[in-house]
């Protein structure tokens, strides 16, 4: 009964003589099962209501904008000059609510199951040289020194092209959004000896703590609350769907970092059959 009124605090002795000692030991290791499944669901449900409170201003903010603009354009408040620059802003805005929403009906489809990957073997140059060139602008508005450092010849990888690119798109922009006046260093290379190609992305940033470092998987979750206002990573989902991403894989993702000084995120993507092997062996 106190059990069933969440009072975890409960505790039978047991001799290990006989049966009901048996059935005292597994009622505790229930118990304490109950226990952790209680707080993981409080936790969770803490973290939803970040995010939606996050969310909600996320949504508000561009929301408002849009909306003072399209009445200035309607009653003529918008000189002619500036007409061009509200329809640009206006479009910005639009496209950040879109990011919102586009990030947690994808992670919903990921978390799921409910993605198809079409995994084949390419060069992973070719994407990383894309992002790399599409992220260089945001480096330079933090003051930061992107750069790739891959083999001249080709890194062949085996993943789903376009999930390939988002995962590694995230983490670089991760890096950059985490980083003023630094540098981030992306590198690429095959381990033969593992059957994989692997991913570093090393930042000289803010870092994260030992905390910060053990729930940076988690849904909602953000490192670094005082930035949910930056103009990326809004919805706190970016790393999940990475984390996620590379699950479905077969692959595998680490980060180690330190406070002040960085982060190192690494990505092994696994030859095909590897790949296999290593999910079953989970």
């Amino acid at each position: 009964r106190r059990v069933a009124n969440n009072d975890f605090s409960v505790h039978i002795e047991s001799k290990n003589r006989d049966e009901l000692d048996d059935l005292a030991d597994d009622f505790n290791t229930m118990v304490k099962s109950l226990e952790a499944s209680d707080k993981e669901i409080k936790r969770q449900e803490q973290r939803r209501k970040e995010f939606m409170a996050d969310a909600s201003h996320e949504m508000r903010t561009p929301l408002t904008t849009i909306n003072g603009l399209l009445e200035g354009l309607a009653y003529d408040a918008i000189p002619e000059e500036s007409k061009g620059q509200s329809i640009e802003l206006m479009r910005n805005e639009t496209n950040r609510l879109i990011r919102l929403v586009n990030e947690n009906l994808d992670y919903e489809k990921i978390r799921t199951n409910q993605i198809t990957l079409a995994e084949r073997v390419f060069d992973a140059n070719t994407p990383l040289r894309d992002i790399v060139s599409q992220l260089q602008k945001k480096a330079a508005e933090s003051n930061d020194n992107l750069k790739l450092e891959t083999p001249e010849k080709v890194l062949n990888t085996y993943a789903d092209y376009d999930r390939f690119t988002q995962v590694m798109f995230n983490i670089i922009q991760n890096s950059i959004q985490f980083t003023n006046d630094g540098d981030i260093v992306v590198r690429g290379y095959r381990d033969e000896d593992n059957h994989a190609s692997v991913f570093k992305i090393q930042d000289t940033g803010v870092g994260m703590s030992a905390d910060q470092v053990k729930n940076i998987w988690d849904r909602y979750y953000k490192a670094d609350p005082s930035r949910k206002n930056r103009k990326y990573g809004e919805s706190g989902l970016g790393l999940s769907i990475v984390h996620q991403l590379v699950e479905n894989h077969g692959g595998k993702i680490e980060v180690a970092s330190k406070l002040n000084v960085g982060s190192t995120f690494v990505v092994y993507f696994y030859d095909e059959g590897y790949a296999h092997k290593k999910n079953n062996s989970k």
